[in-house]
């Protein structure tokens, strides 16, 4: 055992700490205007089922999973002061980002110590880019707080938690198209995970029905009301234009990038995506991970030799390869937006922290605190900096 491990009680009292600090930097740099964007629509469907007590039936969201949970929340109230619903929807936001902190702690620890994955779940707390996005009142946060949970239960040794991966897997995938290509991946990772056990194959049949239960229900009352599903629907929409606009050529009429016929190809989709996920993974490094990856990735380098590859790694890197496989089709189609780069994030905590961790250090404790309170105040300092003057605007 290391002697500079943390005691339960410790890491609950770290934990809760950088818990309220992030959530008082949450709140403090929490727009006073009303909902915009996207958010809007998970306002208005969330408004009409809860008025309703069904899935709206005038409203169509391809995957509603976040208003309906918020529709849960706006029922306790008489539903007559919008501001109000509004107000609760981001403060829903906000607290599921804090409570992010617990599901990444312990994904750092399946590779770290208790210090190091305590900066490993500050790093992801005081990202700027992650709390300004949980002001919004979007998707964001409940689709990483279940996408990483999944993965923590998906890594747990205890076969039974394995079960609470699909759910989880099939709760993400009402909130977002991610979570069924999620489910792909973790479902050959199952089976990588277990080659030499064929016996606990025959769990997979359960763990299949678990995922398609969660999703029948929302299915069923979006085909029957609209004609569509919202999962697999979506998947053969995107699949069907994709093809018609990079493969046949057919231009996207209206479309500012691929509206013409000598822009509406693969090469052009191509470039575009290299350069647009280039340009704002860069965005997305500031100001955190600027300086602590590439010292990560060369320490990695220098200790090749020692470095274990193994499956924690590779399921890391791979459900990191899908996201970046998902954001590239995003950037491509000329979104800037760095939030399609989320759940990159566990990766890019763990490069940080092995570099962190091959530093020599003496009074350990001390240094870990230092480097979290630097962390928080160096994103205290960016948010500030590039804070937006709402009264002026």
């Amino acid at each position: 055992t290391d002697k500079y491990e943390f005691n339960k009680k410790e890491i609950f009292l770290s934990l809760f700490t950088i818990g309220m600090i992030g959530l008082l930097f949450r709140f403090y740099f929490e727009p006073q205007i009303a909902l915009t964007g996207d958010a809007t629509n998970y306002f208005v469907y969330a408004a009409d089922t809860s008025l309703k007590g069904k899935l709206s039936d005038v409203y169509f969201l391809a995957h509603s999973g976040w208003s309906i949970f918020l529709s849960m929340i706006f029922s306790t109230t008489k539903l007559d002061d919008p501001l109000l619903l509004m107000q609760l929807q981001r403060s829903a936001s906000i607290f599921i980002s804090v409570l992010t902190i617990v599901p990444i702690y312990f994904l750092c620890r399946k590779f770290f110590n208790s210090h190091y994955s305590l900066i490993g779940a500050t790093l992801f707390l005081f990202e700027p880019h992650i709390i300004i996005n949980s002001t919004l009142g979007i998707t964001e946060p409940i689709f990483l707080l279940l996408g990483i949970s999944s993965l923590v239960f998906f890594l747990s040794k205890n076969k039974k938690i394995e079960y609470f991966s699909f759910v989880l897997l099939g709760l993400f995938s009402i909130i977002r198209v991610e979570g069924l290509l999620f489910f792909g991946i973790i479902s050959i990772l199952y089976f990588v995970k277990y080659k030499n056990k064929k016996k606990n194959y025959l769990k997979y049949p359960v763990m299949l029905g678990i995922f398609t239960l969660i999703l029948l229900p929302v299915a069923y009352v979006n085909f029957e009301t609209h004609q569509r599903d919202g999962f697999l629907s979506e998947l053969s929409d995107y699949s069907n234009a994709s093809y018609k606009n990079f493969v046949e050529g057919v231009p996207d009429i209206g479309d500012p990038i691929y509206g013409k016929n000598e822009t509406a190809n693969i090469q052009n989709f191509v470039s575009n995506g290299i350069k647009n996920t280039t340009w704002t993974f860069g965005l997305f490094s500031v100001p955190l991970f600027i300086i602590l990856v590439p010292i990560g990735i060369v320490t990695v380098i220098k200790n090749r030799n020692n470095f274990q590859i193994d499956f924690q790694v590779v399921t890391i890197c791979l459900v990191t390869l899908i996201t970046l496989i998902t954001s590239f089709y995003m950037y491509a189609r000329g979104t800037e937006d760095v939030r399609f780069l989320f759940m990159v994030m566990p990766f890019l905590v763990m490069i940080s922290l092995y570099g962190i961790s091959k530093w020599k250090i003496k009074d350990r404790v001390f240094i870990i605190f230092a480097i979290i309170g630097i962390i928080m105040i160096t994103a205290f300092l960016y948010m500030d900096f590039k804070k937006i003057d709402y009264d002026y605007e």
